[in-house]
């Protein structure tokens, strides 16, 4: 008995321990993570605090300075004999460039001179000796001219401009490609373009060069300063404290300011996406690994990053009369800031990645491979030798076929639009249709490629290629054929994808004949099929208009009330009255009180003094101004470019690229997460092209998977 009195006791006590254990754990780790919280925000405003004194300072030395001549140009006699490259004494060498330091007085006026010092890569001492530069060449001639060994060397304005920067803050040892590698020896450029992982992650830092400074750039850094210091905040100060300091800088007419800075030429370009992911990681002797300059201007990137995000999302919110959205900008910030911090977890999207390029430029379109090549190695893609030789079509098929080797995925299936197999020449042979291209156009309709879909029930890949690499094998389920398409697609502006704008007011009404035909071509083929569409998707009318609305929206009908889907077919729909709709809408802005500052004012007034009397021009002004269906209206019309609607032999709605037609066929492949567009070729039953995935609601989540049904595919 006192045995088990005792035992009582031990367990009592033992049980008590733990609890008290457990309370100051509790009360200790809030106190532990608030602590590390102060100890990180402390560091990065002390990093932060030290580069706005030192800019600050370079500002006050530098105010008499012009600001349309800060650097100025080399003037003077050159030697007339041409440098000539020496070359690398191993495939491991890399040359770094060492200016020199002139007198101070001569700093703004004389030829910079500068020696090419050629440098083993593994050599201990280079990781702090020299700056890695990132920029633009914005397609400049090479006009300026230095002094390189004492010989003249043609650079461009911008290259020049880099130097004197650098020359100015006495940073002597520099990393430049257009200087420190022959631009005019494909050979060499295929030797180092491998070593760009080593060469921008061995660097001291890298510098990112956006240009010369314009009248509100101080300005910009300044506000850049004050959002990373509202981002320390929690919640909810930090959204009251953001919120405000956009209202600051709409009051004071600062907008075009930052407008400049996203319009800068170096976020769209493919280099500086693998420039910055490349960059080294932050260390006690570099807290800023990434430095952005404009000028004499300085920032750390990731302050930059936030900053410039969080006006792009918010944008909207303070523009008047134009809603300028530059996605390439988007693409490219998403990419280098976020995608650094996916690249530690390992966790980043290849197929998106590719994609978001697309928005950025390239001059050699070979470059739109070459160029990620650093960031492909991380990726554990080994390719093939760079080889500037080689056609385009060579260098997309070997990647696509290596990528899908390495990653045992075919998630670039994803960035096919289209039938390829054209022949480029009579040399040339087509090119396999599994191949994507990754030079084609920019559309925001294709953003969804990393939405967790699992069409195949989220099954491994089976897949292998033929001995001459251009037939991909694999396994997939037939599991339907289309039966109806549309014919128009809606109206898009001409020029780059990626640069046009969009929003609220996006000038669809230069295209609205085209843009509201195409709505209502949609409409007709859903009412058309109305009665099989019931069936599928419920047998009711909600069900039926919701599928409607995923289609149209690629999933994102959660954002968009029933109310918007059903105002959006009444108003496209010929047979309905859209007066009252357009009434209700004038007389509601009418009543607003901030309706002089509304951001359909300008609109409004273009849309009552315009004379347009067609039928189509009144849809539009009625989708434009109805409160339920503007949003909505918007959001098909970014989601669809190049897209058409069609109805399926099994009485499913979706959506696809414009090469489709009737009586192609759709399938889920092993392994991959959408549905496929399949065409048949010759008397081969098992011989396919792709066309591109398909959105088919009800069939994204492994509805129509059925292992037993599986079939050999060989995509040609």
């Amino acid at each position: 008995m006192a045995g088990d009195q005792m035992e009582n006791a031990s367990y009592q006590l033992l049980v008590g321990g733990l609890r008290l254990l457990a309370w100051c754990l509790g009360l200790l780790l809030p106190v532990l993570d608030g602590v590390f919280t102060a100890v990180l925000v402390l560091y990065r405003a002390t990093y932060n605090i030290a580069y706005q004194l030192s800019f600050r300072w370079n500002r006050d030395s530098a105010a008499g300075e012009p600001m349309d001549d800060y650097l100025p140009r080399a003037k003077g006699d050159l030697p007339q004999e041409a440098y000539t490259y020496v070359s690398l004494p191993s495939e491991r060498h890399i040359r770094i460039l060492q200016l020199k330091q002139p007198s101070v007085s001569g700093l703004r006026s004389s030829v910079i001179e500068c020696d090419l010092l050629l440098v083993p890569l593994n050599k201990p001492s280079l990781i702090s000796s020299y700056r890695a530069i990132s920029y633009s060449w914005d397609g400049q001639s090479f006009d300026r001219y230095i002094l390189c060994g004492g010989k003249k060397l043609a650079i461009t304005k911008n290259c020049e401009d880099i130097l004197r920067h650098m020359l100015r803050h006495a940073r002597l040892f520099i990393w430049i490609d257009a200087i420190c590698i022959n631009q005019g020896s494909p050979e060499e450029k295929a030797i180092q373009v491998p070593l760009m992982t080593e060469i921008y992650g061995r660097a001291y830092l890298v510098n990112v060069w956006l240009g010369l400074p314009t009248e509100g750039t101080g300005l910009v850094f300044s506000y850049v300063w004050l959002f990373w210091c509202c981002s320390c905040f929690p919640e909810p100060a930090k959204t009251w404290l953001t919120r405000r300091l956009h209202g600051i800088i709409a009051a004071r007419g600062h907008t075009p300011y930052f407008l400049d800075m996203l319009h800068r030429s170096w976020w769209r370009r493919v280099w500086t996406i693998q420039e910055s992911v490349l960059a080294p990681d932050s260390s006690w002797s570099s807290m800023c690994p990434l430095l952005v300059n404009c000028g004499r201007f300085e920032m750390p990137m990731d302050c930059l990053a936030i900053a410039l995000l969080d006006f792009s999302s918010s944008h909207k919110l303070y523009q008047e009369d134009t809603y300028i959205y530059n996605y390439t900008t988007w693409a490219y910030l998403v990419t280098c800031h976020l995608d650094r911090r996916a690249f530690s977890r390992s966790e980043p999207s290849l197929d998106l990645l590719l994609f978001r390029c697309r928005a950025c430029h390239v001059t050699e379109p070979k470059d739109r491979i070459y160029g990620l090549y650093g960031v492909l190695e991380r990726l554990g893609i080994r390719l093939s030798e760079v080889d500037y030789n080689k056609t385009k079509e060579q260098v997309y098929l070997e990647f696509t076929r290596e990528a899908c080797q390495a990653t045992n995925s075919l998630s670039l299936l994803n960035l096919v639009a289209g039938s390829n197999n054209t022949a480029t020449s009579a040399t040339i042979p087509r090119q396999p249709s599994w191949v994507p291209d990754y030079g084609g156009p920019y559309r925001m309709g294709d953003n969804w490629a990393s939405s967790g879909l699992r069409a195949s029930s989220g099954l491994v890949p089976d897949f292998h290629f033929s001995i001459d690499g251009r037939v991909l094998r694999t396994v997939g389920v037939l599991v339907d054929t289309i039966k109806e398409k549309t014919t128009t697609t809606i109206w898009q502006p001409s020029g780059d994808p990626a640069l046009v704008e969009d929003g609220d007011l996006v000038s669809l009404e230069w295209g609205f004949l085209q843009t509201v035909r195409a709505y209502r071509e949609w409409n007709e083929l859903f009412e058309k099929h109305i009665d099989t569409l019931w069936v599928t998707y419920g047998s009711s009318c909600e069900g039926v208009v919701r599928a409607l609305k995923k289609v149209l929206t690629l999933r994102q009908q959660a954002c968009y009330p029933p109310a918007a889907m059903y105002a959006w077919m009444h108003l496209i729909d010929k047979r309905q009255d859209r007066s009252g709709a357009f009434m209700e809408a004038n007389w509601r802005l009418e009543r607003r009180k901030d309706f002089k500052e509304h951001r359909l004012r300008s609109w409004f007034r273009f849309m009552m003094t315009s004379g347009q009397d067609e039928e189509e021009w009144q849809t539009l002004c009625a989708l434009k101004m109805c409160p339920k269906a503007s949003d909505l209206n918007h959001a098909i019309w970014m989601h669809n470019a190049d897209r058409q609607l069609f109805v399926t032999k099994r009485g499913f709605l979706g959506s696809a690229n414009m090469s489709i037609r009737e009586g192609d066929a759709i399938f889920v492949l092993s392994g991959v997460d959408r549905p496929m567009i399949l065409r048949p070729q010759g008397t081969d039953p098992n011989l396919w092209t792709i066309l591109g995935p398909a959105y088919i609601d009800g069939m994204m989540e492994g509805q129509l998977w059925d292992p037993g049904n599986l079939q050999l595919v060989s995509i040609i």
